[in-house]
């Protein structure tokens, strides 16, 4: 792992208007404000914090799927908001996600191979023969079988879903993965395994990650770096092990005293040895 910036986010600020007048004078909720951080490649930074505190616009600002109103976001040295149509979705190719509800994330109709493969299909990547081995190999590397490749997501557990949501994100070989409360909707048995799956995947794919969570005792098991949120803005940040030791600030501190004893909280970790905290 080279350890280089990969994401760079400058001053990032989302301002979502109210309707009518008000919106044209540029007022309204800022739900982001002065959001500032670096990921590196192989790096796994955790935004946290309570639901309402931003992270989930800080993560669909990094995926392009919204854009800032203020500040810059760069993604493998490429802003999003400033790339056009056809560059902006190949360059998204270099970013997967996976997110809270993989029953709305995957489509229901499809079976779970179209499903992981389907991004292929969209940039056009390899032979069919090509596209249809990369598919069964990633689904395996998940713990999936080909019986679970023909069925739909109605018919998988939500592990099993989160698993295949899992290889449809890292399918195209992205660079980055943002992972938006990836466990929050699974059992916690199942929450570890998953944890344990997404930190060996990362490590072995050398892939940098953004992980959003308002659960410590998750993160406390994935992230090099934790950065805390409240009310769109930054109150912490810091190496993981050092924050979560001794936490500046009295948000930060709430927090870790909410924090459940979990069975995660000190998983096998694959070796992150190279990757700067």
């Amino acid at each position: 792992m080279s350890g280089e910036p990969l994401v760079e986010v400058q001053g990032l600020g989302k301002l979502f208007p109210r309707a009518g007048a008000r919106a044209r004078r540029g007022e309204g909720l800022w739900a982001v404000r002065d959001v500032s951080f670096t990921v590196r490649a192989g790096e796994t930074v955790a935004l946290v914090g309570e639901s309402g505190a931003g992270k989930s616009t800080v993560g669909r600002c990094l995926l392009g799927l919204t854009d800032p109103t203020t500040g810059v976001v760069e993604v493998g040295g490429f802003d999003l908001a400033a790339l056009r149509r056809g560059a902006r979705r190949a360059h998204r190719s270099q970013i997967g996600a996976v997110f809270q509800d993989s029953s709305s994330s995957l489509n229901p109709r499809w079976t779970i191979e179209r499903s992981v493969r389907h991004p292929l299909d969209v940039h056009r990547r390899d032979s069919t023969a090509e596209r249809g081995r990369r598919v069964r190999e990633l689904l395996a590397r998940v713990g999936l079988t080909d019986a679970h490749a023909r069925r739909v997501p109605s018919q998988l557990s939500g592990g099993e879903r989160q698993r295949a949501a899992i290889a449809r994100a890292l399918v195209l070989g992205p660079r980055l993965i943002v992972c938006d409360e990836p466990t929050s909707a699974l059992d916690v048995s199942v929450q570890a395994q998953i944890v344990e799956l997404l930190m060996s995947l990362q490590v072995e794919q050398q892939v940098a990650c953004v992980f959003i969570s308002h659960d410590l005792a998750v993160v406390r098991a994935v992230s090099d770096r934790i950065m805390v949120m409240r009310d769109g803005a930054v109150v912490e940040t810091g190496a993981a092990e050092a924050l979560l030791a001794a936490p500046a600030s009295a948000y930060t501190q709430e927090l870790l005293a909410a924090v459940p004893d979990a069975p995660y909280s000190d998983p096998p970790q694959p070796s992150r040895q190279g990757v700067p905290s």
